[in-house]
């Protein structure tokens, strides 16, 4: 069994992998404030009550988009773990060839849904996930990461609109009874639901004749709220939801030759 950490802006998912599959899962809230032991401990509970031997647990492997928590987690793992962490980034044998101006400039986080939606697919795909930011990725069925698109998510356009604004409510993020609300929170969900199915539809279209004129291509997401959004699109979207952690697993085996 092995440790998969996804450090996020806004989340830190992380679970554990056997053979291939995400066994378990969990999920905290990013703070840079916190210190190592006090991750550790909401890491040793978890792992604790759900009766996780830690002397089952071979290696960890980290993708981060967080400086500060690399550096925490990294300590966090050494120090009660006992073991030697593998920070994922763009210089390791990761199996695609990243088609980029600066290839070390691409997210972990971004890699990592590349390389598990290419190793496992081996097809031409474009990968949605949803969040703090939502990123679209492009692989083609030759192993090459065209690059991608990168805008606010949609929980991160909702707090802004309530906190930019003097009368705006914060709502949940959901599909409302029609696309015309009748009240503000309607109007609001609205916006925000069929705006964001509407622009990602768009984008996919433009990627699909910009990239793949007269080719099949699978589409992918991921992300807590892919499967929400996926469900209005007019694309076939295959819903991911372990996509990053079996990128992690996928760039383990591939690391240590297994």
């Amino acid at each position: 069994m092995i440790f998969v950490f996804d450090i996020g802006n806004t989340n830190i998912v992380f679970g554990v992998m056997e053979k291939g599959e995400l066994k378990w899962q969990f999920r905290l809230q990013s703070d840079n404030e916190k210190t190592t032991d006090e991750y550790a401990i909401s890491l040793l509970y978890l792992t604790e009550h759900y009766k996780i031997k830690l002397s089952d647990i071979k290696a960890a492997m980290v993708s981060s988009v967080v400086p500060q928590l690399t550096y925490v987690f990294t300590r966090l793992i050494r120090k009660y773990l006992h073991i030697e962490p593998t920070v994922v980034n763009t210089t390791c044998d990761h199996g695609i060839k990243i088609m980029l101006d600066n290839p070390s400039s691409l997210g972990s986080d971004r890699l990592m849904g590349a390389v598990a939606a290419y190793t496992i697919h081996r097809k031409n795909c474009i990968t949605v996930d949803f969040g703090t930011a939502t990123t679209i990725e492009v692989l083609t069925k030759a192993g090459e990461f065209m690059g991608g698109i990168i805008f606010p998510g949609v929980k991160l356009s909702a707090n802004a609109l309530h906190a930019k604004t003097a009368q705006l409510p914060e709502v949940d993020i959901a599909k409302p009874r029609q696309v015309v609300g009748k009240n503000t929170v309607e109007c609001i969900q609205s916006g925000l639901y069929y705006g964001y199915v509407e622009m990602v539809d768009g984008l996919i279209d433009r990627i699909k004749r910009e990239q793949f004129p007269n080719e099949e291509v699978m589409i992918i997401s991921t992300g807590g709220l892919g499967t929400l959004f996926a469900a209005e699109s007019r694309h076939a979207i295959y819903y991911e939801p372990t996509l990053i952690p079996k990128g992690l697993y996928i760039m383990y085996q591939r690391i240590h030759g297994e």
